[in-house]
């Protein structure tokens, strides 16, 4: 099997992660960096700093010709040291918890405890390790909720802009994450093994790239400024060794966003439970002295339950006013858990 392997970043300063709902401003922030995200910042960071435009090209193309160097989940918030180990954050399935197709007790549970279940938003990875063995998590899910509400906290910070013709002060609001001492944003990467185009030294090359320019949104006000960052085998914390060392079932849990490459097999059937994502937004390469609109495509979003066995593609949403320069790409490959298959057919 591939390495995985653990990236914990850590933060000088707040972040700003912009929202996916249509029509918010810049007030509403999210607690999650999508997949694509993370690819296009390490990708966009090793352009910069590679001498070798070659090496980036063929890394696209191995990804395009099935040769995947490597696969990534999305960021999640972590909280923890070396000393007292790490807790670890993934999104909450979309299927409903196995306590709620209890034959006795489940329309209880549904009742009583729907709106708490809804309203958690990211849960703990040994609550999530229970969940896909179709365990009963309701007891454990109110304090993996109180303690992910202690990792971090939201401001809605005013700011003002001027405009450049009448000089007119304008005033608008940011959403900022602030990160507990001990918190930060993780993600996991599974780089192909003997991969020629890309390792575990091209992946430290480039994160100590994005350490100087931050990830996030509104980088150039000062968020997202990266403190440092660890990378620890996954096979060094007990927890994820044994949620990835669980044997392959039906079903999965994505992890990241993904995008099975067509629309053919978008069947009930193969998505039981699922939330989609229409990601789009403005083209940012750093060899590229134009920005413009890319194009938009939507993605089954983390937390959704499938059945699908292709592991996604990268989307070409190139825009047809960058022709001539390079293509752009969002990252849609899947990294997922498995998850059995406790839900009956009747969900279905």
């Amino acid at each position: 099997m591939d390495n995985v392997y653990i990236v914990r970043l850590k933060f000088d300063g707040p972040l700003h992660i912009g929202t996916d709902i249509p029509g918010i401003g810049e007030e509403a922030v999210q607690e999650i960096i999508h997949s694509d995200t993370i690819f296009s910042a390490l990708i966009n960071n090793y352009s910069e700093i590679s001498q070798n435009k070659e090496s980036i090209e063929g890394l696209l193309e191995d990804f395009n010709k099935g040769e995947i160097p490597f696969r990534i989940t999305s960021g999640y918030i972590y909280s923890g040291s070396d000393l007292m180990g790490f807790e670890y954050y993934v999104p909450k399935p979309k299927i409903d918890p196995p306590d709620f197709y209890h034959e006795q007790h489940g329309a209880e549970n549904r009742l009583e405890r729907g709106k708490r279940v809804r309203e958690a938003r990211l849960i703990k990875l040994d609550t999530c390790y229970n969940w896909i063995r179709d365990k009963y998590v309701l007891q454990e899910l109110e304090e993996s909720n109180r303690q992910f509400g202690e990792t971090h906290s939201v401001e809605i910070r005013p700011r003002h802009t001027r405009d450049r013709i009448s000089e007119e002060a304008m005033i608008f609001h940011t959403g900022l994450i602030h990160f507990q001492k001990s918190a930060g944003i993780y993600f996991l990467i599974q780089i192909k093994n003997d991969c020629t185009s890309f390792n575990m030294d091209t992946l430290r090359f480039i994160l100590e790239a994005m350490k100087k320019r931050g990830l996030g949104g509104k980088v150039s006000s000062g968020f997202g400024s990266i403190g440092g960052f660890e990378i620890q085998n996954a096979d060094q914390d007990e927890n994820w060794k044994r949620i990835l060392g669980l044997p392959e079932q039906e079903y999965s849990l994505l992890l990241s966003l993904y995008h099975p490459g067509s629309t053919h097999s978008l069947v009930a059937q193969n998505y039981p439970a699922y939330g989609l994502v229409n990601r789009s937004g403005w083209v940012y390469s750093a060899s590229v002295p134009v920005q413009v609109k890319r194009k938009s495509c939507l993605m089954f979003a983390e937390g959704s339950v499938i059945r699908e066995r292709r592991p996604g593609v990268l989307v070409d949403v190139t825009p047809e006013s960058f022709e001539g320069y390079h293509r752009v790409y969002r990252y849609g490959l899947s990294f997922a858990l498995p998850i059995m298959k406790y839900w009956s057919d009747d969900f279905e």
